[in-house]
């Protein structure tokens, strides 16, 4: 199959095992061909708090839906080669990344490859927007966001408060990746560490 380059290498590779590898969407999920090497788009069930379903949701590669900021056209049933769902997470990244910056999440994280991941990862999963966790990281309170973003609590509000053993572990794993480009930052007195040095835009799809 046709080989994709992420341009976003450490918070692509990063999501794509947090949304479900090639591997695991194979034997686990049933949503890539291992035939025909391409994935398949499913209906992912939004669920209210009781448990009846909310709304469904095409979804399609590595947890790329018609909701997605880079606004790729999805339907269940659909199926897409490797390299396009590898663009399209690309091209999310960096809608994502943008609207980010829009917010008002500082640069310095941004521009850092592993705390740039551990937020997308958790905006990918539960979304940032207009919580305690976004608020904390815009006025460089570091240790509230951590506390915020990865370490539930109802006893502060937290708006990640999470009942999943899974979602605790990828709380944590985000968390171990943001702690790593803390010390990046530090090391490179605060400003701009690991650019990214490929000059092109994935193209459109």
């Amino acid at each position: 199959p046709e080989q994709y380059e992420f341009k976003n290498k450490i918070a692509a590779n990063f999501l794509v095992n947090e949304e479900g590898n090639i591997n695991y969407q194979t034997n686990i999920s049933k949503t890539f061909d291992p035939k025909t090497q391409e994935f398949i788009a499913y209906g992912d069930e939004i669920k209210n708090p009781d448990g009846s379903i909310k709304s469904v949701i095409p979804t399609i590669g590595y947890g790329i839906t018609p909701n997605s900021e880079s606004k790729f056209n999805v339907k269940v049933g659909q199926r897409i080669p490797v390299y396009v769902a590898d663009m399209a997470l690309d091209q999310e990244i960096d809608a994502r990344a943008k609207r980010l910056k829009k917010l008002g999440v500082p640069d310095k994280y941004l521009n850092n490859e592993r705390t740039k991941a551990a937020i997308l990862s958790l905006d990918f999963n539960l979304g940032i927007d207009g919580t305690d966790a976004l608020e904390a990281l815009k006025k460089g309170n570091i240790e509230e966001f951590k506390f915020y973003a990865f370490h539930p609590s109802k006893k502060a509000g937290n708006t990640y408060l999470l009942n999943s053993k899974g979602l605790r572990d990828r709380r944590q794993r985000e968390l171990n990746l943001f702690e790593e480009g803390l010390s990046e930052i530090k090391k490179a007195g605060g400003g701009m560490v690991m650019r990214n040095y490929y000059d092109y835009e994935p193209r459109s799809i």
